[in-house]
């Protein structure tokens, strides 16, 4: 019962902390303009109709958050989107600028992990461009067998990379990454990025020396390709 309330009371907490406003009327001077295109397929596919809005956010306490919904559009059928809203003077001086977008479809990678763009330091007047690559789907089943080959001490992973959200990133270095550390033999379906490249890296630590893997697949919407290692 008591850990009831304190959930209860948590939640009515949060409730009351978290303050979000109906979207502000459409700028008219002074604006401040984000714009850009949403894209899967490796930039080649724009992904219309989604919504897409900017917030100002700010948290002055631990248990106040505020939102302003600054401006709320849809991508059109090409993916492009435009937001004009206006920078008030406390909004220049604290919290910061995000683009939230709305994914109805199941199709496509779920990036909660990375979230949308975010924006400190905006002026008024100012017009942002801003790319995202949002990826539709494919999956690996990571299989890794024969454990009882490995000798103690003995490491290893394997790592799923991929592009997705600002674009464009000529750095593969800075893809997302999905790592499976190996634990005893198992089986696994891993979420991936369709149509573009995905590079695979596994690793391999015995006895101190280390052996590392890349190849580089690209897979169709909803394929399921099996990747199978051994110890």
């Amino acid at each position: 019962m008591k850990s009831y309330i304190q959930l209860l009371l948590l939640a009515t907490l949060s409730l009351l902390g978290c303050r979000k406003t109906d979207v502000e009327p459409t700028c008219s001077g002074s604006c401040t303009i984000i714009k850009g295109r949403y894209v899967t397929d490796d930039g080649a596919k724009g992904i219309a109709g989604m919504p897409v809005e900017v917030q100002w956010k700010n948290q002055p306490s631990t248990y106040n958050i505020i939102i302003r919904r600054k401006a709320a559009t849809k991508t059109d059928a090409n993916g492009y989107y435009k937001l004009r809203f206006f920078i008030k003077d406390d909004e220049l001086q604290n919290g910061y600028f995000r683009l939230v977008h709305t994914l109805h479809s199941k199709a496509y990678v779920n990036d909660h992990s990375i979230g949308g763009a975010q924006f400190d330091g905006l002026t008024r007047d100012t017009t942002i461009i801003n790319d995202w690559l949002l990826p539709r789907k494919a999956f690996i089943k990571l299989e890794v067998s024969n454990p009882t080959q490995a000798a103690s001490p003995y490491y290893a992973y394997t790592s799923f990379n991929f592009n997705i959200g600002a674009i464009p990133n000529p750095y593969p270095e800075s893809w997302y990454k999905i790592v499976m550390p190996w634990r005893g033999a198992f089986t696994t379906t891993v979420e991936v990025a369709a149509n573009q490249p995905i590079d695979i890296e596994t690793l391999k630590e015995k006895n101190s020396i280390s052996t590392r893997t890349h190849d580089t697949i690209r897979l169709a919407p909803e394929e399921v390709y099996t990747l199978k290692e051994s110890y």
